[in-house]
Order: structure tokens, then C-alpha cells, then sequence
């Protein structure tokens, strides 16, 4: 069993921590939950950002995210950089440095292709990746 759950989140209000405790949750400042970060932890991250993503690429890779499709996002976000401006994008080295962390991962959607059900909509874009062993 792991010996601990980190909470991070700069929305997080005073009564959000004070719930996520009560449950016995670590709940941390941004960054420090990123810095909490090792081999073995599961990362999961709904409706994330990519300078995460960069920031979580930089420390020990972690053994598993739930997250969104960080490729196609990462697609999304350059295509509205094309067409709005300003947009805050990855630099190239950024971008590669996302693509090295998960090109040593595999990956797995979490609702399978052809469900039809309405409600699997926003959850059809999260992803399950995890590090492959070295």
C-alpha cells in the first residue's frame, strides 16, 4: 500500500484541503506536489495543463498518469496558436521533452472505441499511460 495520497491543485480552496485531509489526503502548494513526484506514483490529472505535463517531464518519470490525450492536446493547442493569438505554447524543446517521457510509455484509452453512451463523451478523451519496464 503507499504510504501516502498528494493533492494538488492552485484551485484548491482552504475547504477543499480541509475535506481532502479529513480523508486522509496530503494536500500540497503548487509546486511542491510536483516535487512529491517518484518512479512509483500514479498521476492523475483531469483537465490538466501542459506546462505540467513539461514540469512532470523534468523530475523522475512517474510510473503511471490517467490523464488527457497529452498528444492531441498538445495538437489543439498549436492548431489555436495558428488561428488565436496570444496562446501560451510549448516551446520545441518543451514539446520533446513531454514526447521522450511518453514515448517510454504505454497507453491505453479508458473507454473503449464504439461505446455510444453520452455520458462517456468527455472521459473518452483520458488516457492511461504508463512506463513501460527498463
Amino acid at each position: 500500500m503507499p504510504s501516502k495520497f498528494v493533492m494538488q491543485d492552485p484551485a484548491f480552496t482552504p475547504l477543499d484541503a480541509e475535506f481532502l485531509t479529513s480523508l486522509g489526503f496530503k494536500v500540497m502548494d503548487d509546486p511542491e506536489g510536483f516535487l512529491a513526484i517518484t518512479k512509483n506514483t500514479l498521476v492523475f490529472s483531469i483537465a490538466g495543463y501542459l506546462d505540467m505535463d513539461w514540469v512532470i517531464s523534468q523530475g523522475p518519470w512517474p510510473a503511471a498518469f490517467i490523464c488527457g490525450d497529452i498528444e492531441e492536446f498538445m495538437k489543439r493547442v498549436e492548431e489555436s496558436a495558428r488561428t488565436l493569438s496570444p496562446c501560451l505554447c510549448l516551446t520545441s524543446k518543451e514539446k520533446q521533452d513531454i514526447l521522450q517521457m511518453l514515448s517510454g510509455c504505454d497507453m491505453s484509452t479508458l473507454v473503449p472505441k464504439g461505446d455510444s453512451l453520452q455520458a462517456w463523451d468527455v472521459i473518452r478523451s483520458q488516457r492511461f499511460y504508463w512506463r513501460r519496464k527498463v
